[in-house]
């Protein structure tokens, strides 16, 4: 299907005037006219070279967006959880057809993780989701103390690189240390005191 323009022309005063002429068939392919996103509807349909469009359907809007799992505990391991993404009529999009997925390969380190959904095709837009891995708890905790102090130990916790101790004294807040070492010890205590 083509289009032309020709302009005729009159000698005699200067007058001139344009009209267009096609030619052919149109020749219809699926095309997506808006793309969907979180927010709204799209529409694709039937349209041609010459901009006629015909058999607009709806694309429904995206309404669900699902995490498997969003907290970890470290493991050594990459820890990829399972997203689902779905639009108003249930359709389950595809990746790599309507999406792909950014920050899912460096899930392993004890932290807060961003991974960012990029939508595609019939779909526009992007959606942020936060992971977040937590250390291995501390364990094998023991504690010694003398007439003024107290010395806490423990066993490494996989994934961590510094440790908050909270020393309490009669239920209270007392003091508080971070260290990146297993043992914290506490000088200069009072006698007669309960400490925690």
């Amino acid at each position: 299907y083509t289009e032309a323009k020709k302009t005729y022309y009159c000698y005699y005063c200067d007058y001139s005037y344009s009209e267009t002429e096609t030619s052919g068939s149109h020749s219809f392919k699926e095309t997506v006219l808006s793309p969907a996103t979180v927010d709204s509807d799209g529409k694709y349909g039937m349209k041609c070279a010459c901009g006629e469009t015909k058999d607009i359907k709806a694309i429904p809007k995206i309404t669900d967006i699902t995490l498997s799992e969003t907290e970890y505990t470290y493991n050594g391991k990459n820890q990829k959880p399972t997203l689902t993404i779905k639009d108003k009529s249930g359709y389950v999009l595809k990746e790599g057809t309507d999406y792909f997925v950014n920050g899912t390969d460096d899930l392993m380190y004890a932290g807060i993780h961003k991974i960012t959904v990029y939508f595609q095709g019939k779909y526009s837009g992007f959606n942020n989701s936060e992971i977040k891995i937590y250390p291995a708890s501390p364990s094998k905790l023991t504690l010694k103390s003398t007439a003024k102090t107290v010395t806490a130990k423990w066993k490494n916790a996989k994934g961590a690189d510094s440790y908050k101790v909270e020393l309490l004294r009669n239920g209270k807040a007392y003091k508080t240390v971070t260290a990146s070492a297993t043992t914290v010890k506490f000088e200069k205590l009072s006698k007669n005191t309960k400490y925690t």
